[in-house]
């Protein structure tokens, strides 16, 4: 669909082109009349003079693209001798008009060879008075003349068409733009569905196992293995329901508890302190990274103690594991792209493995401090 201000643009560029190439070879065509009318001049260049003036028009039409060559040979052609026979027979007829407004038209379609065709365009102008005027060689103002007119119709048609072009490229930027913005859009619901159904359904199986492993040694604490499953189930369905609506916040604390309390139940060892007061945003990014974490510590790792440590400045999370495996790549996706949601709030994030422990450090600006509360 074309923007209005598209419509718009492409109105301006149409009514100022045209309306310069009806003019300045329309107006010698109405004198042609007029001079046929009192008898100084002949009908029948007058009728050459309002052809040639409407085969420029027609050719001038095609400005958003590129006329039929057929069309451009004709009225070149026709432009010329229009302004050649005016010349010769030494008419009231302004004759630089029609054949300065074939050059400009002619020198605004050839994009890639302007300066020769308008070259060429001024060469034929200087030489038609030299060549057919009444005293050839010995006017040399009249060349002078036709050279200014015909360099400043072509300017006038390159600079119209310059300008469409500018503003054909400022809409395909305006439209990238927004296809950018959806297709972000898409990346961060992706990234949020994940972070919410990655974690849930593996914290669901873990309990899922532990409560087959208690069915028939415990089948209360089984029970409430089970109730804690369709608990998160409910949770999850919220969550990704609040991720649809935009709603969804991250509790850092929240996150936090949560990763001890599944970390544990899985068999895990879990040490964490109390976090410091933590702005929105940081305690949102860093909950997100504590899923993640706890999600691969649950996924890939065979650890039996972790520990989540928050810096008192509140710029630093360390989360480690005892269960890093040989041969893994540290990382993965779902880290690589909060990191990238680190970066874009001015912080980074970085996943090593070495002598058997697995670490990930994120960390914020100083700038994600300016929330805090007092």
């Amino acid at each position: 669909m074309v923007s209005s201000t598209m419509r718009r643009a492409r109105r301006f560029t149409a009514w100022s082109l045209l309306s310069a190439v009806v003019l300045v070879p329309g107006i010698p065509a109405v004198l042609a009349v007029v001079e046929a009318v009192h008898g100084d001049n002949g009908w029948p260049f007058a009728v050459a003079a309002i052809g040639c003036c409407g085969l420029l028009f027609a050719t001038a039409r095609h400005w958003a693209g590129t006329p039929p060559r057929g069309l451009l040979t004709v009225t070149c052609a026709v432009a010329l001798g229009v302004s050649a026979a005016a010349l010769a027979h030494d008419a009231i007829f302004p004759w630089p008009m029609p054949l300065a407004t074939a050059v400009g038209l002619l020198t605004m379609y050839a994009r890639g060879r302007r300066w020769r065709v308008l070259t060429a365009g001024l060469l034929v102008t200087a030489a038609l008075p030299i060549l057919l005027g009444p005293s050839p060689g010995e006017n040399p103002d009249q060349t002078v003349g036709a050279l200014i007119i015909t360099t400043g119709v072509a300017l006038t048609c390159v600079v119209n068409d310059w300008v469409w072009r500018q503003f054909v490229e400022l809409d395909d930027a305006r439209r990238i733009a927004g296809e950018l913005a959806v297709a972000n859009e898409r990346l961060r619901f992706a990234a949020d569905l994940h972070d919410i159904q990655g974690h849930t359904l593996t914290v669901i199986a873990v309990k899922s196992e532990l409560a087959r492993r208690l069915v028939e040694r415990d089948p209360s604490a089984a029970a409430a293995q089970i109730g804690e499953v369709e608990a998160l189930a409910r949770e999850a369905a919220t969550d990704t329901r609040g991720l649809v609506h935009g709603y969804r916040e991250v509790s850092f604390p929240a996150e936090l508890a949560n990763a001890a309390a599944v970390l544990t139940a899985a068999g895990i060892e879990c040490r964490y302190a109390s976090p410091p007061p933590l702005p929105d945003r940081a305690g949102t990014l860093f909950g997100l990274v504590v899923r993640e974490a706890t999600t691969n510590i649950l996924r890939h790792a065979a650890a039996t103690t972790a520990s989540i440590d928050v810096s008192a400045d509140g710029r630093r999370l360390t989360i480690r594991n005892d269960g890093a495996t040989h041969g893994r790549r540290p990382g993965g996706t779902g880290l690589a792209g909060l990191d990238a949601r680190l970066r874009g709030h001015g912080g980074e994030l970085r996943a090593s493995a070495g002598l058997g422990v697995f670490e990930v450090v994120a960390r914020l600006d100083v700038a994600d401090r300016t929330e805090a509360p007092a």
